[in-house]
């Protein structure tokens, strides 16, 4: 009896410890269990207006995207795709959460089309057979209010182009005039709280369509419009906050908003009972080329705000008004297949040239020959194809000819063909044919290389005693060669020129030695330096110094203070972004502060840069603070002083 409960006490331990493992085997057995993760940005919208909506399809290899055919009262708009791979512990009130993502999250941009929805469907995936779904979503959709106040349209000029054809959309908002004893104030003045805000997606370039290009950078069309309005001093925000961008910037007059505002132009509109209403116009035009066929959809776009619409008692009553405009749709097509000339070699654009060089331009018959054709220009050239010479009248017969390597170069590509030429009948290498499509005008357009002036002469013929005899004269030896022993020794007439040699294994141990260890110690650099050099965050802290010294020396000779101010603003902002890999686009004093905070710099650098960033604030809004010559000189000393310790921490 004894024996048997030692026994029993000595296996306790061990058969806990099992069932504790078989339940953490369990419990991770069921973590890993493939799922898909639903999350959204938020669950109330209006009608129009987009939410983000996020699928992971965790713990799953190889997954194919999920299947959303189910979401008929949405638009669904693809995003991007990206590998997970993370892990997150938390505890809160000693209880440990962990979440582990293993696979590939999917993102698409939804947006209702009617009020009507109540919740997202759920998805479906395939995973090796099995069908897995997804939670639903439930959703609150909102149907804007109709209403004369405040006006959205969205248009484009052209709505099927060709790729590189240049296509503009236009925001028009029409915000109706105020009431005839202020009518003469501009209606985005009167706000009390926040600034009309509009939200315009194809202002941003992060949420541009792929393929889709801008002619223009975001900030050169809305920094014109731009304008700061300071609580401080009571100076209440005029124009339209776009896109939340500089919605929160500390300066000398204290927190700031930035908005923008075009030049209004006032116009009538009809209502539909009939009445002439007078309304201010406003428009944001963007221009966009497209890189690839497809179609591509730009908007919606929603607006947000208060507005007065009565006096009521001596002062302004307003209405708070949401609108939306629906999204336009272009189509971009390719090069047409008609008329396509023979010649075309997939190049669209505008403006082509090509040149052809031949060398030698003098040689005989059969002697190898370099022919290269350059065709430049300003348009889509990555899917230029070489010319087929093999077609051409005129080379084809009196040459032979290679395939063509293809080189890459900035606004060109460079075709190089190996050649040969068969007979001596040949005064000049022929002009070559070429063509393009210039989407302008919808045509194809011809284009030829210049002739080559050349000469060919007949290769000479060889005798039989010129291949056999040798011209090299064999030094006299003092005797006859005689037979040896050892053998015969090809190419020496005499025992004498023949020597012994030895190399001992030692020798030959250390030369191969180090040979290798240079090969590896070598072949680590470059490689080293490749990846270093392909690491764009690396690249960028490399020439951050240059950058912004750069910046500096452009401003040799120039006297202009706004754009004295803002390349000095730009050389901060600009050298902090690049040393932290942050975004310098819309970058504020508190943000770049922020960011020296996160990097470990000294309070002194910090206070010193938030100053002078205000500075020049200050001085772009007229403040009488220090000139431009000084701001400049005390901009170069704070560079080199960030350059040294941004070196240091980043």
């Amino acid at each position: 009896m004894t024996r048997k409960t030692r026994l029993l006490k000595t296996s306790q331990p061990a058969a806990i410890g099992c069932a504790l493992m078989m339940a953490l085997c369990a419990a991770t057995a069921a973590a890993q269990k493939p799922e898909i993760v639903v999350e959204v940005d938020r669950d109330k919208v209006y009608v129009g207006e987009s939410i983000i909506y996020q699928l992971t399809l965790n713990h799953v290899e190889n997954p194919s995207p999920p299947n959303l055919s189910s979401f008929s009262d949405f638009d669904v708009e693809f995003v991007g795709e990206q590998s997970m791979n993370s892990q997150q512990i938390s505890i809160v009130n000693g209880r440990r959460t962990e979440i582990i993502r293993r696979g590939m999250m999917y993102q698409y941009r939804l947006t209702p089309l009617n009020a009507t929805a109540t919740e997202i469907p759920s998805p479906t995936a395939e995973i090796n057979g099995t069908t897995l779904k997804g939670r639903s979503v439930p959703i609150a959709v909102v149907s804007p209010e109709d209403q004369n106040i405040a006006l959205l349209e969205l248009s484009c000029d052209q709505r099927s182009v060709y790729l590189m054809q240049p296509f503009t959309v236009t925001l028009t908002v029409l915000i109706k005039q105020l009431p005839e004893e202020i009518a003469d104030r501009s209606p985005l003045s009167v706000q009390d709280s926040s600034p009309v805000r509009l939200t315009i997606p194809w202002f941003d370039d992060e949420q541009l369509p792929t393929g889709l290009k801008p002619q223009q950078p975001w900030q050169q069309i809305l920094q014109p419009l731009m304008q700061t309005s300071r609580r401080g001093f009571q100076q209440e925000p005029d124009g339209f906050q776009i896109n939340n961008i500089g919605t929160s910037s500390i300066s000398f007059f204290g927190r700031e908003t930035t908005v923008f505002k075009p030049s209004p132009k006032p116009v009538k509109k009809t209502d539909a009972d009939g009445n002439v209403l007078k309304y201010f116009e406003y428009s944001f035009p963007r221009t966009f080329t497209a890189s690839k066929p497809g179609t591509f959809s730009l908007g919606p776009v929603n607006l947000k705000g208060m507005f007065g619409t009565e006096i009521t008692n001596g002062r302004l009553a307003g209405e708070e008004v949401y609108a939306v405009a629906s999204k336009v749709v272009v189509e971009a097509k390719g090069a047409p297949l008609n008329n396509r000339p023979e010649s075309y070699i997939g190049v669209i654009g505008q403006a082509f040239s090509a040149a052809a060089t031949l060398a030698p331009s003098n040689g005989r018959v059969g002697d190898p020959m370099t022919l290269t054709v350059r065709v430049s220009g300003d348009g889509m050239i990555d899917d230029a194809v070489p010319p087929n010479l093999h077609t051409i009248s005129g080379i084809d017969s009196l040459f032979k000819i290679y395939d063509a390597t293809i080189d890459s170069q900035e606004d060109a590509k460079v075709f190089t063909y190996s050649l040969r030429p068969l007979t001596t009948d040949i005064a000049e290498f022929p002009a070559i044919p070429l063509a393009y499509f210039n989407p302008l005008t919808a045509k194809y357009v011809d284009m030829q290389t210049a002739a080559i002036p050349v000469n060919i002469e007949v290769a000479p013929e060889l005798s039989g005693a010129d291949i056999v005899s040798s011209a090299v004269a064999v030094p006299q030896s003092n005797g006859a060669l005689e037979t040896t022993e050892e053998g015969i020794f090809a190419n020496h007439s005499s025992m004498e020129s023949l020597q012994a040699t030895s190399f001992s294994i030692r020798q030959w141990a250390g030369i191969w030695t180090t040979m290798i260890v240079g090969y590896l110690v070598l072949n680590g650099g470059l490689r080293r330096k490749q990846r270093l050099h392909a690491d764009p965050t690396h690249v960028r802290r490399k020439t951050a110094r240059r950058r912004a010294d750069a910046m500096l020396k452009s401003l040799a000779g120039i006297s202009d203070s706004k754009t004295i101010l803002d390349t000095i603003n730009l050389a901060i902002t600009g050298l902090i972004a690049d040393f932290t890999g942050a975004a310098e686009a819309g970058m504020t004093p508190l943000d770049a502060v922020n960011l020296l905070i996160n990097a470990g710099l000294s309070k002194d650098l910090q206070q010193q840069t938030q100053q002078f960033l205000d500075q020049c604030d200050a001085a772009r809004y007229g403040a009488n603070v220090k000139s431009t010559a000084e701001l400049q000189q005390e901009c170069e000393q704070l560079v080199n002083q960030l350059g040294i310790e941004l070196e240091k921490r980043c």
